[in-house]
């Protein structure tokens, strides 16, 4: 049995977030890829808010694994796949489940309000190739790739900024970091013993 002395040091275990931006010969790709993002973000807007605001015996506040159920053998988007129609509707509930409304503001693709470009991703539908990484049959560079190396991903997105540049963020999974016995012993200072 391990001891329980509080003087021996701790591992902790974090998820970190690893972001690398997109080269620019894929910003076509990616830009069509979030059209089509948003369209099935709109889609699970409407057939929730038409659920959740029936007036019969059929009412009913739609779950992310009710979208995703309504959402299969979906083909008409060309560039993304049931992973992300999936990671896209689960998105969705988890969204309109925190904000307590039957309807979320839509997602625009064009004109001065529009949203910014958004394709989440499984790990599974991730492949390394080369320099480059595989989704949906796009190869895509990144700059500093050999931040790549070792790395094992759970998930993550191709995210937009304001400037038009894709970022690749993904989560990292199992970061161990040791804590010193002398960190572990430290009180925590809250905002309001500082002032």
């Amino acid at each position: 049995m391990p001891s329980q002395d509080p003087t021996h040091s701790r591992t902790l275990t974090v998820t970190r977030t690893l972001r690398l931006k997109v080269r620019p010969e894929s910003y076509v790709w990616l830009n069509a890829a979030g059209r089509e993002v948003n369209q099935v973000f709109n889609y699970c807007n409407e057939m929730s808010f038409k659920a959740a605001t029936r007036t019969d015996v059929e009412q009913k506040w739609l779950s992310g694994f009710d979208l995703c159920a309504r959402m299969a053998g979906t083909s008409y988007f060309g560039r993304i796949g049931a992973d992300t129609i999936q990671s896209v509707c689960v998105h969705y509930a988890q969204k309109r489940n925190a904000a307590k409304r039957p309807k979320l503001r839509w997602r625009s693709s064009s004109g001065s309000r529009r949203a910014l470009g958004w394709v989440p991703f499984k790990a599974l539908s991730l492949k390394r190739k080369g320099m480059c990484v595989r989704f949906a049959g796009k190869c895509f560079r990144v700059f500093e790739r050999e931040r790549l190396e070792g790395v094992k991903w759970q998930g993550g997105c191709f995210a937009q900024d304001a400037v038009g540049d894709w970022v690749r963020r993904e989560r990292r999974s199992r970061v161990h970091i040791e804590r010193s016995p002398a960190a572990a012993r430290m009180p925590c200072i809250s905002s309001q013993e500082k002032s």
